[in-house]
């Protein structure tokens, strides 16, 4: 079921929904899904120029500026047409990345909207010399995934070393290393591919030194000295295996060492140096009272070690150095009230890109010139103001069982005291976490008058052991008792309207709960929306990849048995739905099956239950595009503003 185009079309145009304060000005929709004017913003090693993916109207480029002249041109690197990739269909290819891999010379990864499969395009910065890279070992005519940039090679600017994984599929032989000439895009194999190893790691001069692997759903480790000879298999470390949940290699230390991510000290991961002539830990080198830290590591131009990424309420670096942390605390204090990170410097660090961040609006490029002690923008702003956005707090939501369940609470900016219709959403199953920062769909919400909370339930990553494994094989008893507890402490504060919530989940673990949820607590919540959901568990397992990130959604089902899925499915249960359901997806999905919602919603039309069915033509999993938001969420709001209506008051009996 669609929504009449006159209704669409007064929400897109900003007009009041009904969970809306009346009198307040509304922000039309499309201010806050506009494209930021750059992404990604790299420095050239010299520190003369900048390169940002821009984008306008969903077309992409490559802004190129001259920091000398301030002179800017656009070079264009991907191809238009559309490919087709197998059973999720074809989709638009989109720029994900790039990097200077010279001052002359930028490497651009190109690949399917909101994934990963991609080729490389090498160009120079004035947008001459264009090369295409694709992988020589395709299979099924897949482009290669991922392109990672392993190791810039010391003394040797025309070239880098690159992993080239070789396909997703489960019998594939792994990935390898390849030498890339910067001029011509010619290739050397420097790494052959291993059938187990998913992840290599070079050393500061550029030797393939280790490589991370799987063997029967147990990690590994491929190690060797040198930049040659045989590989010694190691299967633990200190008497700790290597377990995405326990152990997770980050790099290759100077001499006999590894950087690590670790838990085999406390609850939470931290990063540690791994001896491996002594067989013991060193450290940790840093470690975060409430969060989980693992990385990525951040390194300077010769791959020396300079600090740790993590993220609290924002995504956040931790220098070691001593110099850096000062360079940081000097950005925070020209950025107050901002969490500010340097992404990208010149090779003599003097010039630094930086991003800076805020819940209330979006992120912001800046360029910091240390020597001149000037600090200025680089991309312009937005077309939303400060003053606009709604406050997101981070808050702690206590569970029957004793647990704490991080979130962040949304409430509607200038709106009174409450209590307000709210939409909540349950994030967790084991890959993907929010933060505080900048969520335009959250905005929009809170600009139409509707609460948003959004929290962590158990078996999510990043907040320690003992969050993560209560989760395994809970999809449904204790994760949806988080649910409940959450509602509970909601209505404790007064803050939410207990006749007008509605559960939400974006994405295929927070749908599937937001699904669940409206079966399990009908006298709780009136309806369910849900992007790209998990409808039927049992399916979901089938076809999980199990050497990608989503083989950890597939290790927390645990080993409940296809029968105790399939009573765990929302499919299974299309006649028990009591509340209006609304079922959206990118066609071309590649993590969740679209076969899924669509199932779920030909399922609720013949049980004639309310459903409202969208599917995006031209969008995968992230909703990348921002037609596909503008249509998504403008049909959003029409469900919410149907499903959450003030409850019509008794008539009053005549005198």
């Amino acid at each position: 079921m669609r929504l009449p185009l006159p209704l669409l079309l007064l929400l897109v145009l900003g007009m009041p929904a009904a969970g809306a304060r009346a009198g307040s000005e509304r922000i039309p929709i499309e201010r806050f899904f506009a494209a930021p004017e750059l992404e990604g913003v790299a420095l050239s090693p010299d520190g003369s120029h900048l390169a940002g993916i821009e984008s306008a109207d969903d077309e992409q480029a490559i802004r190129i500026v001259d920091l000398v002249t301030a002179r800017a041109h656009r070079v264009r690197v991907k191809e238009p047409r559309t490919t087709a990739f197998g059973w999720w269909g074809s989709g638009e290819r989109r720029i994900q990345r790039v990097w200077w891999a010279s001052d002359e010379r930028l490497v651009a990864s190109v690949g399917l909207l909101g994934e990963h499969l991609s080729y490389l395009v090498l160009f120079g910065r004035d947008g001459s010399k264009r090369v295409k890279v694709p992988h020589r070992n395709l299979r099924a005519g897949l482009y290669h995934e991922e392109d990672d940039l392993l190791s810039r090679l010391p003394g040797d600017p025309g070239a880098v070393l690159v992993e080239f994984p070789r396909s997703r599929q489960l019998d594939a032989a792994g990935s390898e290393v390849r030498r890339l000439e910067l001029e011509d895009g010619d290739s050397k194999l420097v790494q052959p591919a291993h059938s187990r190893v998913v992840r290599w790691f070079a050393d500061a001069s550029g030797r393939v030194r280790a490589g991370f692997g799987l063997r029967r759903d147990q990690g590994l480790l491929f190690y060797r000295d040198g930049g040659a000879g045989a590989f010694e298999e190691l299967h633990d470390l200190g008497g700790v295996r290597f377990d995405p949940e326990e152990l997770i290699v980050l790099g290759v230390a100077p001499g006999r060492e590894l950087y690590v991510a670790s838990r085999h000290a406390g609850d939470r991961f931290a990063v540690y140096v791994f001896e491996l002539s002594e067989r013991g830990f060193i450290g940790p080198i840093f470690s975060h009272p409430r969060v989980d830290v693992v990385g990525p590591l951040v390194k300077d131009w010769n791959e020396t070690l300079l600090g740790v990424r993590y993220v609290d309420e924002f995504p956040r670096i931790h220098w070691l150095d001593e110099a850096w942390a000062r360079r940081q605390a000097a950005i925070d204090a020209r950025l107050a009230g901002r969490s500010n990170t340097i992404e990208s410097w010149s090779r003599d660090e003097t010039r630094f890109a930086v991003l800076s961040r805020s819940d209330r609006y979006p992120p912001r490029w800046y360029l910091y010139d240390e020597p001149e002690g000037r600090l200025r923008a680089v991309s312009a702003d937005h077309p939303l103001g400060a003053e606009e956005g709604a406050a997101s707090a981070p808050v702690r939501i206590p569970t029957r069982d004793g647990l704490e369940l991080p979130g962040y609470l949304t409430l509607p900016p200038d709106a009174g005291a409450g209590p307000w219709p709210f939409v909540v959403e349950a994030v967790g199953g084991g890959v993907g976490r929010v933060d505080a920062g900048f969520d335009a769909g959250v905005q929009l919400l809170a600009s139409r008058g509707y609460g948003v909370l959004r929290f962590h339930t158990r078996g999510a990553s990043g907040f320690g052991r003992r969050l993560e494994s209560a989760g395994r094989g809970q999809w449904r008893q204790a994760v949806l008792g988080d649910v409940e507890d959450a509602l509970a402490w909601l209505a404790a504060g007064g803050r939410a309207d207990p006749r007008r919530i509605c559960s939400y989940g974006f994405g295929g673990f927070p749908g599937y709960v937001a699904l669940m949820a409206l079966l399990d607590l009908p006298e709780r919540l009136r309806c369910a929306a849900t992007f790209g959901a998990i409808t039927d568990l049992e399916d979901f397992a089938d076809h999980v990849d199990r050497r990608s990130d989503d083989y950890v959604w597939y290790r927390r089902l645990g080993d409940a048995g296809d029968a105790a899925l399939r009573d765990a499915s929302p499919i299974a249960h299309a006649k028990a739905f009591r509340g209006p359901v609304f079922l959206a997806r990118g066609r071309h999905d590649r993590r969740v099956p679209p076969a899924q919602s669509r199932d779920l919603a030909l399922a609720l039309e013949r049980a004639r239950r309310p459903v409202t069915a969208l599917e995006l033509p031209h969008d995968g999993g992230d909703l990348d595009r921002v037609d596909g938001r503008l249509e998504f969420y403008g049909e959003l709001l029409g469900f919410l503003e149907a499903s959450l209506a003030p409850p019509a008051e008794p008539a009053k009996p005549e005198p």
